[in-house]
C-alpha cells in the first residue's frame, strides 16, 4: 500500500485529499501546511468536514512527529512554498509529485538540481491532469501537419488563480512551433479549460481540455505519485502517460496502414 502525504491544503489539496481516502490501495499518512496556519496540527477530518480521521496536519519541519513517513508526497502549495520544503522532503527520502504552478526558469533549474543531488524521484507537472497532457500532444501533431496556420491558445481559470497565463498555456505555447498569442481569461470558478485554435484561410481546427471538477487534479496526481514511488530523476507527466511510446506506436501503425 502506497503511504502519500498531501502539502498545500487549499481547495485542490482537499478534494485531492478526500479522493485519496477513498482509495482502497493509498494510505494517507498527513496532511502539511506552512508554520503559521490555523490548520497546523488540526485532524485532516476536520478540514474535509468529516469525523476525525486520526491523519495530521504539520509544518514539513515537523516530520520528525511522524511514526510512519510518506513514500511520496503530492504538492498543491504556491510554488515558493513547495521550493522550500523540497529539501527537507528529499532529505527525508521522499519522492515528489509537485503540481504547484508560477515557477520560474531559476525556480525550476533549482528544484530539478535539488532531486538530482538528493537521488530522489520528483515528477514536476503543473498540467496534472491526464486529459490536457493529451491535448498538448494532440495540439502539437496539429501544429507539425497544419503548419501554415496561425495558432492561438485560450485558457480559463478561476479568479483567484494568481499566476497568468497558466503554466499549462505557457507550455503549450513553448512546445509549439512560431509564438502562439496567449489569451487568458480568469473569472468566477473556472476549474481549467484549455483550447489551442489552428486558423487557416478556409478552415479553423480546435482542440480543448475542460476540467469538470477537481477531482480530474487528483486522479493525475495520484497516478504520478504511483509511478514515481520507486524513481529517482526529473520527470513530466508525459513520462508518466509514456505518451513518447503512445505516438511512436500510432506512428507505426499509420506507416503499417499507408496505401
Amino acid at each position: 500500500m502506497l503511504r502519500l502525504g498531501i502539502s498545500g491544503l487549499g481547495r485542490t489539496g482537499l478534494q485531492t485529499a478526500r479522493y485519496l481516502l477513498n482509495q482502497p490501495d493509498i494510505k494517507l499518512v498527513c496532511g502539511f501546511c506552512s508554520p503559521n496556519s490555523n490548520k497546523k496540527h488540526k485532524d485532516l477530518g476536520q478540514l474535509l468536514g468529516l469525523q476525525k480521521v486520526g491523519i495530521p496536519i504539520i509544518s514539513s519541519d515537523e516530520l520528525s512527529l511522524l511514526k510512519v513517513l510518506p513514500q511520496v508526497i503530492i504538492d498543491f502549495s504556491p510554488h515558493e512554498a513547495a521550493l522550500t520544503n523540497a529539501p527537507i522532503f528529499f532529505e527525508n527520502r521522499i519522492n515528489l509529485v509537485v503540481a504547484s504552478t508560477g515557477f520560474n526558469e531559476i525556480e525550476l533549474k533549482k528544484l530539478t538540481n535539488l532531486a538530482l543531488k538528493a537521488n530522489r524521484g520528483i515528477v514536476i507537472a503543473p498540467n496534472i491532469t491526464q486529459g490536457v497532457n493529451v491535448l498538448m500532444l494532440l495540439s502539437q501533431i496539429a501544429a507539425d501537419i497544419l503548419n501554415s496556420y496561425d495558432i492561438e491558445i485560450i485558457e480559463h481559470h478561476h479568479n483567484k488563480k494568481l499566476d497568468i497565463p497558466s503554466g499549462t498555456a505557457l507550455k503549450l505555447a513553448d512546445q509549439l512551433p512560431g509564438e502562439p498569442t496567449i489569451h487568458a481569461i480568469r473569472a468566477g470558478g473556472i476549474i481549467g479549460f484549455h483550447k489551442t485554435m489552428f486558423v487557416g484561410k478556409n478552415d479553423k481546427i480546435e482542440i480543448s481540455h475542460e476540467s469538470i471538477t477537481r477531482e480530474a487534479f487528483a486522479e493525475g496526481a495520484l497516478r504520478a505519485a504511483k509511478w514515481v514511488q520507486n524513481k529517482s530523476g526529473v520527470f513530466e507527466m508525459n513520462h508518466v502517460l509514456d505518451l513518447n511510446n503512445v505516438l511512436s506506436k500510432y506512428l507505426a501503425g499509420v506507416g503499417t496502414n499507408a496505401v
